[in-house]
């Protein structure tokens, strides 16, 4: 049986395997056990290793490459995080009452929605549902 057909079969084993078994087999090959993760997310995590272990990893042109973005990417505007812990750029969707919403981090309490800008995701909510709402719940942001 070459690699790629045993890769196959191992493949199709984990697509068809529990949660606690994901777990298992996560921690098998990384040495590790994950952080709490979706099914999904821990599935793909697995397939990948799987894949980088029967087909070979990045080469190091592509590692390096890699490397160099992230290192000029790390002072990227769009990494930069408010002390609120929300990301600089970061954009938020909610559908109310048929409405769908868009908001935009643009800096420290500084959000735009619908053209305006407000000073807190509370505002925005506010303004939208027209009652009293914490805004990172409104928006499904968790810290």
């Amino acid at each position: 049986m070459t690699a790629k057909q045993i890769l196959q079969k191992e493949l199709g084993t984990v697509r068809e395997m529990s949660f606690p078994e994901l777990r298992e087999k996560f921690t098998d090959l990384y040495g590790k056990i994950p952080h709490p993760l979706s099914s999904t997310t821990l599935r793909n995590r697995v397939i990948y290793k799987l894949q980088e272990l029967y087909l070979g990893g990045l080469g190091t042109t592509d590692r390096m490459l890699l490397e160099k973005i992230a290192r000029k990417m790390k002072d990227h505007p769009l990494n930069r995080k408010s002390s609120s812990g929300i990301s600089i750029g970061a954009r938020y969707r909610r559908k109310w009452k048929g409405g769908n919403y868009e908001v935009t981090v643009l800096a420290e309490n500084c959000f735009e929605c619908g053209g305006k800008r407000y000073k807190s995701l509370s505002a925005v909510a506010r303004s939208i549902t027209k009652t009293q709402w914490n805004g990172k719940l409104f928006f499904g942001v968790k810290q």
